[in-house]
Protein backbone atom coordinates (compact mmCIF):
# COMPACT_ATOMS: atom_id res chain seq x y z
CA UNK A 1 0.00 0.00 0.00
CA UNK A 2 0.80 3.66 -0.55
CA UNK A 3 2.66 4.98 2.55
CA UNK A 4 0.27 7.56 4.81
CA UNK A 5 2.51 10.19 4.68
CA UNK A 6 3.21 10.24 0.82
CA UNK A 7 -0.67 9.62 0.70
CA UNK A 8 -1.15 13.12 2.52
CA UNK A 9 1.66 14.56 -0.07
CA UNK A 10 -0.12 13.97 -2.76
CA UNK A 11 -4.25 14.20 -1.73
CA UNK A 12 -3.07 18.03 -0.08
CA UNK A 13 -0.88 19.17 -3.01
CA UNK A 14 2.67 19.83 -0.46
CA UNK A 15 6.22 18.84 -1.37
CA UNK A 16 7.00 15.46 -1.30
CA UNK A 17 8.45 13.96 2.14
CA UNK A 18 6.81 16.82 4.15
CA UNK A 19 4.11 14.57 5.20
CA UNK A 20 5.99 11.93 5.92
CA UNK A 21 8.40 13.70 7.97
CA UNK A 22 5.33 15.70 10.09
CA UNK A 23 3.82 12.05 10.86
CA UNK A 24 6.72 10.99 12.16
CA UNK A 25 7.43 14.11 14.45
CA UNK A 26 4.02 14.01 15.53
CA UNK A 27 4.27 9.87 16.29
CA UNK A 28 8.05 10.57 18.23
CA UNK A 29 5.73 13.61 20.59
CA UNK A 30 2.99 10.71 21.13
CA UNK A 31 5.91 8.27 22.41
CA UNK A 32 7.72 10.82 24.41
CA UNK A 33 3.80 12.23 25.55
CA UNK A 34 3.37 8.83 26.78
CA UNK A 35 6.74 7.88 28.77
CA UNK A 36 5.99 11.02 30.97
CA UNK A 37 2.15 10.80 30.84
CA UNK A 38 1.56 7.13 30.95
CA UNK A 39 -2.05 7.54 32.63
CA UNK A 40 -4.53 10.40 30.84
CA UNK A 41 -8.01 10.94 31.30
CA UNK A 42 -10.14 10.42 27.63
CA UNK A 43 -10.61 14.24 27.98
CA UNK A 44 -7.14 14.79 28.53
CA UNK A 45 -5.82 12.91 25.28
CA UNK A 46 -8.64 14.53 23.28
CA UNK A 47 -7.46 18.11 24.10
CA UNK A 48 -3.48 16.60 23.35
CA UNK A 49 -5.30 15.06 20.01
CA UNK A 50 -6.83 18.94 18.94
CA UNK A 51 -3.38 20.31 20.03
CA UNK A 52 -1.72 18.04 17.62
CA UNK A 53 -3.86 17.82 14.74
CA UNK A 54 -3.71 21.93 14.91
CA UNK A 55 -0.13 22.20 14.81
CA UNK A 56 0.37 19.39 12.16
CA UNK A 57 -2.14 21.27 9.66
CA UNK A 58 -0.20 24.99 10.50
CA UNK A 59 2.66 23.17 9.43
CA UNK A 60 1.85 21.41 6.48
CA UNK A 61 -0.27 25.14 5.41
CA UNK A 62 3.55 26.87 6.08
CA UNK A 63 5.41 24.00 3.89
CA UNK A 64 2.89 24.28 1.35
CA UNK A 65 3.12 28.20 1.54
CA UNK A 66 6.95 28.16 1.22
CA UNK A 67 6.87 25.80 -1.58
CA UNK A 68 4.57 28.23 -3.30
CA UNK A 69 1.65 27.84 -2.00
CA UNK A 70 -0.79 30.68 -0.76
CA UNK A 71 -3.34 29.71 1.48
CA UNK A 72 -4.66 31.64 4.62
CA UNK A 73 -4.28 30.02 8.22
CA UNK A 74 -8.05 30.02 8.25
CA UNK A 75 -8.34 27.28 5.54
CA UNK A 76 -7.40 24.38 7.83
CA UNK A 77 -9.99 25.78 10.41
CA UNK A 78 -12.88 23.48 9.04
CA UNK A 79 -10.62 20.56 8.83
CA UNK A 80 -9.49 20.96 12.14
CA UNK A 81 -13.08 21.21 13.64
CA UNK A 82 -14.10 17.98 11.89
CA UNK A 83 -10.98 15.71 13.07
CA UNK A 84 -11.70 17.17 16.68
CA UNK A 85 -14.92 16.41 16.64
CA UNK A 86 -14.14 13.05 15.21
CA UNK A 87 -12.10 11.91 18.02
CA UNK A 88 -14.73 10.31 19.77
CA UNK A 89 -15.93 7.94 17.43
CA UNK A 90 -12.39 7.04 15.96
CA UNK A 91 -11.79 6.04 19.76
CA UNK A 92 -14.80 3.75 19.21
CA UNK A 93 -14.14 2.24 16.15
CA UNK A 94 -10.49 1.74 16.92
CA UNK A 95 -12.04 -0.19 20.31
CA UNK A 96 -13.78 -2.00 18.47
CA UNK A 97 -10.92 -3.41 16.36
CA UNK A 98 -9.10 -3.79 19.21
CA UNK A 99 -11.87 -5.62 21.39
CA UNK A 100 -11.94 -8.10 17.96
CA UNK A 101 -8.35 -8.69 17.51
CA UNK A 102 -8.19 -10.10 21.19
CA UNK A 103 -11.16 -12.79 20.23
CA UNK A 104 -9.48 -16.00 21.31
CA UNK A 105 -8.69 -18.07 18.37
CA UNK A 106 -10.89 -20.96 18.31
CA UNK A 107 -9.01 -24.55 16.72
CA UNK A 108 -12.09 -26.05 14.91
CA UNK A 109 -9.96 -28.83 13.51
Amino acid sequence: GLPLGLFDDIYSGQPFGSGILLWSLTAMAFDALDHRMPFRSFALDWVLTGLALALYLAASLAIANMAGGKAALALIVPQLLVGVLLYPLCCRLVARFDRFRLLPIVDLG
